[in-house]
């Protein structure tokens, strides 16, 4: 299977310190950028970049791993991840012939199989966002809002065959504050993962940071596919907000139904006790309940949400206040 897609940037120098790394780098996003400029400051040879498309074209260049790969003249590689996860043998060749002392990955989605995690003598390190062996598997950076918690978390682990498996080597948090958006909570996790991994990168290469075994019966595992926009009505109140602020401002805001027309819903707020009408005997989650000057009072499994920025899909606003008004309750779901 041909390594297609691949661009190369060859460096038109070499250096070489007492303490200086190969490293091949198999990483994404933001947190990628930043760990990429890290190893190239602390003074390391990376031998090998790969990376996705860039998914978010409007991202400043020095915050792409494409960007930063660029302006140092990394070897920069796009392969479909199929090539990676396999891996082709193409693919692992090349990293037999970079000869790296260590693999970083970061936001790639694959697992590593053997063959390439046996290439490096170091092995590699993983930064994954939760903390581990919590949410292991398909985890997104704003998982944490979406649970309607107060702190974010995120992981460096070293890397083995199985799923976000491997010996943890230290973890970092963030607080989630009332204003963060998934956005928001993204960038502060990918900067404190960046910080977490300059400040144990040496003894990385060393041979000598931490290993905290997981106890994978305590943890939890996420799988792909599951359909994050969707609102659940029967989370509690404060769990729903943060699901809808997972998605605040983006182009592919929460979303619920009315009968069979979709309504987004692009932020909301936990009501207060002078925003709820008299408790509504028998109410079932997701029930319009009133309409407040705020918006929409909408009954959860414990507590009531209001929505403040939201849109029918082919309807108007309108039309849900006028459905709340009438003699059968309005559900939403």
């Amino acid at each position: 299977m041909p390594v297609t897609g691949f661009i190369s940037m060859e460096a038109s120098f070499q250096w070489h310190t007492e303490d200086r790394m190969r490293v091949f780098a198999i990483i994404n996003g933001y947190t990628g950028a930043l760990c990429l400029r890290e190893l190239v400051d602390q003074g390391h040879e990376v031998v090998g970049v790969v990376t996705s498309p860039l998914a978010r074209p409007s991202s400043a260049p020095d915050e792409t791993v494409i960007g930063v790969a660029t302006k140092h003249l990394l070897p920069l590689y796009m392969p479909t991840n199929e090539v990676v996860g396999e891996p082709a043998p193409e693919f692992v060749g090349l990293m037999r012939k970079a000869k790296p002392d260590l693999l970083v990955s970061m936001h790639y989605a694959a697992i590593f199989k053997p063959t390439l995690l046996e290439i490096p003598p170091l092995g590699g390190v993983n930064v994954h966002p939760s903390k581990l062996p919590e949410g292991r598997g398909m985890t997104p950076s704003f998982w944490y809002l979406y649970l309607g918690r107060g702190t974010a978390w995120t992981s460096l682990h070293y890397l083995d065959s199985g799923i976000d498996s491997g010996d943890v080597i230290a973890h970092a948090s963030v607080p989630i504050t009332h204003d963060d958006t998934g956005a928001t909570v993204s960038r502060k996790l990918s900067e404190a993962a960046w910080m977490t991994f300059r400040e144990h990168l040496p003894a990385v290469m060393a041979g000598n940071a931490p290993r905290h075994k997981q106890d994978l019966s305590k943890g939890s595992y996420l799988r792909s596919g599951f359909n994050w926009g969707l609102i659940e009505w029967s989370r509690e109140a404060k769990a729903i907000r943060g699901h809808v602020r997972c998605f605040t401002n983006t182009g592919s805001p929460a979303h619920t139904f009315v009968g069979e027309i979709k309504l987004t819903v692009n932020d909301a707020q936990v009501a207060r006790p002078e925003d709820c009408c008299a408790a509504k005997e028998n109410a079932v989650p997701g029930e319009v309940l009133a309409i407040t000057g705020k918006g929409p009072l909408i009954q959860a499994g414990a507590g009531q949400v209001i929505l403040t920025d939201f849109a029918l899909e082919d309807a108007k606003a309108g039309d849900l206040m006028a459905l709340s008004g009438g003699s059968a309750p309005v559900v939403l779901g």
